[in-house]
């Protein structure tokens, strides 16, 4: 990558076949559309200075390389406030359902409602499943686990048969009992600051599109 960057991060599906100083020698940029968390991510780092280069394999298999250049480092609420602008036109208009408890509805309420996202909001198990029957074609749920009781795993299931186009993130202290469902829902942890949030609707969307397919 020269000698523009203090140093990189390589970062790939699978072991690299071949050993040496640079894993990804003779590997071919990757041109084409990237998705939007891929967008995302490289605008973020743009904005610190750095690269992110998509490349691949003789066989197809993705491979990032993010070139970090030294000393520059964005502050930590100024990295914050990059991502929550970059995803802020992505989920606008989104329809979100929150099932949290009622204390719990605070800032990430008001992050999501200036970023002109729909949102309604249920307080208990109860309340969430009526919504959700109602087929109010929503683009994502944010689901508490503190609601999702004794037998997290089967609200969970429960949920999705319920409404399987919707993007799902559950918000909690560990994933547990639903860690095998990791493949239709995002986990965040919930002392994670909203913008953590945020990019956990993103990936869950790309989880929902999957579904469909």
């Amino acid at each position: 990558m020269g000698d523009r960057y203090a140093g990189a991060i390589v970062i790939g599906s699978g072991a690299f076949e071949e050993k040496g100083s640079d894993p990804t020698s003779g590997f071919r940029d990757v041109q084409g559309d990237s998705g939007v968390i891929v967008s995302v991510v490289n605008s973020v780092i743009d904005g610190a200075g750095g690269v992110l280069q998509r490349t691949s394999n003789a066989q197809g298999t993705p491979i990032y390389r993010v070139g970090l250049p030294a000393g520059s480092t964005l502050p930590q609420e100024a990295s914050r406030f990059s991502l929550i602008t970059e995803l802020g036109p992505y989920v606008a208009n989104w329809a979100v359902l929150l099932a949290r408890p009622a204390a719990k509805q605070d800032n990430l309420v008001d992050l999501l409602r200036k970023l002109s996202v729909n949102v309604r909001r249920a307080d208990s198990i109860v309340s969430l499943l009526a919504h959700l029957e109602e087929n109010l074609n929503l683009d994502a749920v944010i689901l508490d686990q503190q609601l999702l009781g004794a037998e997290p795993r089967a609200v969970v299931k429960a949920v999705l048969r319920l409404s399987p186009s919707s993007a799902f993130v559950v918000v909690g202290r560990n994933a547990g009992a639903i860690k095998d469902l990791s493949a239709d829902i995002a986990f965040v942890k919930a002392d994670d600051p909203p913008d953590r949030i945020l990019m956990g609707m993103v990936e869950a969307r790309s989880m929902a599109a999957r579904r469909k397919a």
